[in-house]
């Protein structure tokens, strides 16, 4: 319900009490997804109800907001925060950009999504879930990339700053 900034002092150490107070919002459903930009700028949420709130720090603001139509399981934000991916219930991943509020990507899957990833450019896609699958995605190109099965469900995905590795 709430964000956290570490405070350090000269030396890199964490002095004092271990984290301020910068962001609260009251959720009325319970939180399943929280991920911050890559520049600590702005914050996604998203919760058990389809809902996806994103907010900036700088401005002390709520920029972007959003309700699907089932549960929100991933949220993830580009390295500026200038994009945002959800997977979910509803069995697809989208991503959003943030300034327009439009959806720039939708892709269904077989079953509903766990986890999201997105590259610091917000071009790569990466997502899995129930079914096992991890679908890679070229959001510019509009165009799949490729498929990876495993043994059981995705719980969680993650890709490097460069998008050229995934774990």
């Amino acid at each position: 319900r709430a964000a956290y900034e570490a405070g350090e002092d000269e030396k890199g150490t964490i002095d004092g009490p271990v984290a301020e107070l910068v962001w609260r919002h009251d959720f009325s459903h319970k939180i399943n997804s929280v991920t911050l930009s890559g520049d600590t700028q702005r914050l996604a949420v998203g919760d058990t109800k389809g809902g996806v709130v994103v907010h900036d720090f700088p401005s002390d603001a709520d920029v972007f907001g959003w309700r699907d139509q089932r549960e929100v399981f991933g949220v993830a934000l580009s390295h500026t925060g200038s994009h945002l991916a959800t997977c979910g219930a509803a069995k697809c991943a989208r991503v959003f950009d943030i300034e327009s509020g439009a959806e720039v990507y939708h892709r269904p899957a077989n079953d509903r999504l766990r986890a999201i990833a997105l590259s610091a450019d917000g071009e790569l896609c990466v997502a899995g879930g129930f079914d096992g699958q991890m679908q890679a995605c070229n959001i510019k190109a509009g165009a799949h990339m490729r498929a990876h099965e495993q043994h059981e469900f995705v719980r969680s995905v993650s890709l490097d700053a460069e998008g050229t590795a995934l774990a």
